[in-house]
């Protein structure tokens, strides 16, 4: 039983969290054959199952839409699967690695460890940013709802149309009207799948696969996309959110003489991987990866950016002030030009 830290430990505290802080707020992004990389050993060594495509969608608000076209799913369905993905992970590898170290250190180490690394580690990157990236893509679901309602009722009237104003002219209409994100993520979802698909079943296997996929995608989405989409859902396994855990375990095996067995060993390193990458959906057909955001901008009272985001993915992002979202005006526009009707506006 450990029951003090050398000094040479103690020192090595601050490396730790910094370390983990850093990787936490990365904005280098992963490209598709790395998260293939990450994602297959998590689905088949953790999660027991089988090895699929793993589709990259550029932040939080495509990769729902992808995950709600792709598994046809509601909120109580995911949430089986969320549930089901986090305890099979905490149970395989967080709460086994735990009790080694429990086991083997005592409560003091645990508790001064917990406060210096994990927990800062938890506030800087998890505690502060996530909770602002979830409130953000909620706001931005209802958006995405409206347009997706829209098209619906599009659809409704697209025959009289036709026989009002011939082929040419409706589909310049309707070319203008169509959602510009379903066109993103429809076209980055399938040819990241089609890719990968072709690549190890061939091509009838191919065809075979995404002719169901595109059947679920168009067929039955115009019916549940409303429902599905505004209920945005985080995941369990969180990537590179999930730092201060990542730190806290980093820092006893790495740094003290805590064993575990290698097995248990080789599945953490598999579950930290995942710290390479953004938030995770691993569905039962298709895996679907955020990227990381392309920038961080901070201060002591958490993300906060004059001039521009604050958070910002390729194609979205979040504007912030001192920890607190605001319209993109206020983020962008010098004070000395701010106008005072806009407040009341």
């Amino acid at each position: 039983m450990i029951t003090e830290l050398t000094d040479s430990q103690l020192d090595k505290l601050k490396y730790y969290r910094d370390k983990w802080i850093e990787i936490g707020l990365s904005t280098t992004p992963v490209t598709l054959e790395r998260a293939i990389e990450i994602i297959h050993p998590l689905q088949t060594e953790l999660l027991g199952r089988k090895a699929t495509p793993v589709v990259v969608m550029d932040n939080p608000l495509h990769a729902w839409i992808a995950v709600c076209w792709l598994a046809n799913i509601n909120n109580q369905v995911l949430d089986q699967v969320r549930n089901q993905v986090y305890y099979q992970v905490r149970d395989q590898v967080q709460h086994q690695i735990q009790q080694q170290v429990q086991d083997q250190i005592g409560d003091q180490i645990w508790e001064q460890v917990d406060n210096y690394v994990r927990n800062q580690v938890w506030d800087q990157v998890y505690g502060r940013v996530r909770r602002q990236v979830m409130g953000e893509v909620g706001s931005h679901m209802r958006e995405q709802v409206y347009h997706q309602v829209k098209d619906q009722v599009y659809d409704q009237v697209w025959n009289q149309v036709m026989d009002q104003v011939g082929d040419q002219v409706s589909v310049q209409i309707r070319d203008q009207v169509r959602s510009q994100v379903r066109d993103q993520v429809y076209k980055k979802v399938r040819d990241q799948v089609r890719r990968q698909v072709h690549d190890q079943v061939g091509i009838q296997v191919h065809h075979q696969v995404w002719d169901q996929v595109r059947e679920q995608v168009l067929g039955r989405m115009k019916d549940q996309v409303r429902e599905q989409v505004k209920n945005f859902v985080w995941p369990w396994i969180i990537g590179q959110w999930e730092a201060s855990s990542f730190s806290f375990y980093d820092f006893f095996l790495s740094e003290t003489q805590v064993e575990i067995p290698d097995e248990l060993r080789r599945k953490f390193d598999i579950w930290e991987a995942t710290a390479e990458l953004g938030i995770i959906y691993p569905l039962e057909h298709v895996a679907v990866v955020c990227q990381k955001p392309k920038a961080i901008y901070k201060n002591e009272y958490g993300l906060h950016c004059e001039g521009g985001m604050a958070l910002e993915y390729e194609g979205w992002g979040i504007y912030s002030l001192n920890g607190v979202r605001v319209p993109e005006y206020l983020a962008v526009t010098p004070s000395e030009e701010l106008d005072i009707n806009w407040y009341h506006s």
